[in-house]
């Protein structure tokens, strides 16, 4: 046991005589990628290496609306206080758009739900959803993937129309939602 205590301090003395200083023996700064890389499994799944987020979500928007809103024309129209405008970072980002809200309309008749860009209409005549015939209250969920292809400043809307009698949208005592979000793929 004593001749291994000599051998450890042998060892041990042979090598701090040879270090000069402690920089001579600290390990080295490794470079572990930059900020906003991520690390994955290379193309040959037998390495890894750190790669740059190709998209994600850039913007998000939101406005509501706590009351109701009437229609009675076979034309769809905006529905006030649900508007968002913004500018895209990029010509190459597209927009989700949502809405949620209750309807309700007239027995017998449909009411059409759509979004627009800048006033023209996003869907078709028939708009993204739509309700028919029954004079119930009705849950809305409706979305549309948009690229508007600009830098420039949009304002996106949301649209109803009717095709005869009434129709209300946010009817009931709940809160309608307007969310985009602009994201780059």
């Amino acid at each position: 046991e004593f001749l291994d205590h000599c051998a450890t301090y042998l060892l041990i003395a042979s090598l701090s005589s040879s270090l000069t200083s402690y920089s001579a023996w600290k390990p080295a700064t490794v470079a572990i990628g930059t900020a906003g890389q991520f690390l994955r499994t290379n193309s040959g799944a037998n390495g890894f290496e750190f790669a740059t987020v190709q998209g994600g979500l850039i913007r998000t928007e939101q406005t509501h609306k706590t009351n109701v809103h009437q229609r009675t024309s076979s034309s769809f129209g905006d529905i006030p206080d649900l508007t968002l405008s913004f500018a895209p970072a990029s010509a190459s980002h597209k927009v989700l758009l949502m809405c949620s809200a209750m309807g309700e309309m007239s027995s017998g008749n449909d009411s059409y739900y759509t979004f627009a860009r800048d006033g023209n209409n996003l869907g078709n005549n028939n708009g993204f959803s739509n309700k028919q015939g029954e004079s119930i209250r009705h849950t809305l969920h409706f979305s549309f993937l948009d690229q508007p292809n600009t830098t420039s400043t949009v304002s996106y809307t949301v649209q109803h129309r009717v095709n005869g009698g009434t129709s209300s949208f946010n009817n009931g005592s709940v809160k309608a939602n307007f969310i985009a979000l602009e994201v780059a793929v």
